[in-house]
């Protein structure tokens, strides 16, 4: 019979043990749901926030380069369609990418 009772004791101890561990698990289990949801919420807005950087020096550099490379900034006006009075615009149909071709007449 002792053993018996070693035994009965055991397993009402493990039952318990496994009771209260499943009660635990069971109260924190959607903190932990949240709490990886968190990190990977973390981790996505970083790469966002990673990518505007990268964008903005971009940005910075494209100003800084209006600032000082006044080529740069004539380039960029006939892209646009702009032009000095002295120049004219030829535009050729018929080529797929339409490619306009400036022509300067001093």
């Amino acid at each position: 019979m002792k053993y018996w009772n070693v035994i009965i004791n055991s397993a009402w101890i493990a039952a318990t043990a496994a009771i209260v561990l499943t009660g635990l698990g069971m109260i924190f289990m959607p903190e932990l749901r949240q709490y990886h949801q968190n990190n990977k919420t973390i981790a996505t807005l970083a790469s966002d926030i990673n990518q505007e950087n990268k964008t903005y020096h971009e940005y910075k550099k494209k100003q800084e380069r209006f600032r000082t490379e006044p080529e740069y900034v004539e380039q960029i006006a006939h892209e646009q369609g702009l032009v000095y009075p002295h120049e004219k615009i030829f535009n050729y149909e018929g080529d797929k990418n339409q490619t306009t071709i400036k022509d300067r007449i001093n």
